[in-house]
Order: structure tokens, then C-alpha cells, then sequence
């Protein structure tokens, strides 16, 4: 990853490139703000970013966090004002609030595509919450396809009481990955997303996609499989409303 720093940190190297998708080995973070830092600067027409940073091959996953990624780290890609496509996978989840992940996206007005690690390697309870989906549909009703890794919220907080005043009626697909949902609150998922999605929006639960970079120690664990097997079914609910009401 240093490497691949100190490349686009060239000036005028890539001025024209549009795309750009990295795979790389978990490594220092500081390596991951130089990177979008350098990226910024050096690429001004890109439209796509993905970046793959889970993969460990030949070591053990860390146990220890380190340095998290978070609205800080991502401000660097407010300066591609042209993005469309922002994807990032990462070993922990990003810890970024809701009122931060709105101004993210704000700052990106052809922004439609942003996959925000659903499906961290270290399931840590995230900072974002169900309730950004009704801030965006407010402020960033822009996007198409979002991929987020959420919690219901602090104790107290339910589904049922987050209520947004408009659904996300440009969203064309959503995927939760691992978000977690108490059972208690699970009865009431499908009201609450009635809410927010648009009736065509697509629950994506397919496991080829955003399970092939983890490890088959973490796909294969109880909880994993049940958290999957949840959204799965989720989704499942969702298509049959549809067809139901088409």
C-alpha cells in the first residue's frame, strides 16, 4: 500500500483516470489517508473508487484495532466532485455518525453508489444508526444503491419511533451486510423499511458478492450465519410485498 501511495502522490500521473479499484493487505491507516489525500490531488476526473483492505494472506487477522477510519479520513474525497462510486472494505467498521455520513455525501452531489464496509471482518458495534436512512432521503435524495453496516440505535431508541418524512425514492438497491438487529425489534423491521425504501428498491442478501473477501472462519461462525440468514429472509419478505402489491 506505501507503494501505491507514493504512486499517486505524482503529480499529474493520472489526470484523466476515471476508475480506480484496489485490493491490498490490511495495513497502517495512515497509509489509507495518504492514499485518498494523494488521490484527490492527483486524480481529478475519477468516478469510481473501490478499495478492498481485508484481505490477510499468509498472517492471522489483527487483534488489535488501531487507527479507525472515519469522516476524517474520508473528507479527502469531498475535493472529486464529479465521484459516482465509493467503495470501501475494511477488517473493522467505519466509525462515522449518522449527521457525518450525511455531510459525506452532500459534499458529493453525482454521488449515487456508496458501499460503506457493510460487512467488517470484526463485527464491533457500529456508530451509524437506522435512523441516517431517513436523513438521507431528506438531504441526499440522490443516491441509488447504499451498503451501510447500522445499528437500531442507543437504548431506548426504537424502529418504530424513527420516523422519516420521505423514502429514499431514488434508491434502486440497499444491502445491511452485517447489521445486527435485536430480536426484539426484529417484528418490526419490515414496518420500519416500508417507510423508508421505495417500493422498487432491491434488499440485496446475495452471499457471492460481499462474502467472498472474508474469511471462512468469520463466514462460517454461528452468529455470522444467523445475521445473514435474518436479512436473507428479510429479503425474501420484501420481493413477495412487492409482487403482492404489484
Amino acid at each position: 500500500m506505501e507503494k501505491v501511495v507514493k504512486l499517486f502522490g505524482l503529480d499529474h500521473v493520472f489526470p484523466s483516470l476515471h476508475s480506480v479499484f484496489i485490493t491490498t493487505p490490511y495495513d497502517d491507516n495512515s497509509h489509507l489517508v495518504g492514499f485518498l489525500q494523494n488521490l484527490a490531488r492527483s486524480c481529478p476526473s475519477l468516478r469510481k473508487i473501490g478499495l478492498s483492505r481485508r484481505k490477510f494472506p499468509g498472517i492471522d487477522l489483527p487483534a488489535e484495532f488501531g487507527v479507525s477510519v472515519d469522516h476524517v479520513t474520508l473528507r479527502f474525497l469531498h475535493r472529486i466532485q464529479g465521484l459516482e462510486e465509493f467503495r470501501l472494505e475494511h477488517a473493522w467498521p467505519v466509525f462515522i455518525h449518522d449527521e457525518a455520513v450525511v455531510d459525506f455525501i452532500s459534499h458529493l452531489p453525482r454521488l449515487r453508489t456508496l458501499h460503506l464496509n457493510p460487512n467488517p471482518v470484526y463485527a464491533i458495534l457500529p456508530l451509524t444508526t437506522f435512523q441516517v436512512l431517513g436523513m438521507i432521503s431528506e438531504r441526499c435524495p440522490w443516491v441509488q444503491d447504499l451498503a451501510l453496516y447500522l445499528t437500531p440505535g442507543n437504548e431506548g431508541v426504537h424502529l418504530e419511533t424513527t420516523e422519516p418524512t420521505n423514502v429514499l425514492r431514488n434508491l434502486t438497491k440497499i444491502r445491511f451486510g452485517k447489521t445486527l438487529v435485536p430480536d426484539a425489534l426484529r417484528n418490526q423491521m419490515m414496518s420500519y423499511l416500508s417507510l423508508v425504501l421505495p417500493p422498487s428498491c432491491d434488499i440485496i442478501t446475495d452471499s457471492t458478492e460481499p462474502l467472498d473477501g472474508l474469511p471462512e472462519s468469520v463466514t462460517t461462525s454461528t452468529g455470522f450465519a444467523g445475521i445473514h440468514a435474518f436479512w436473507k429472509d428479510v429479503g425474501a419478505q420484501w420481493r413477495n410485498r412487492r409482487f403482492a402489491n404489484s
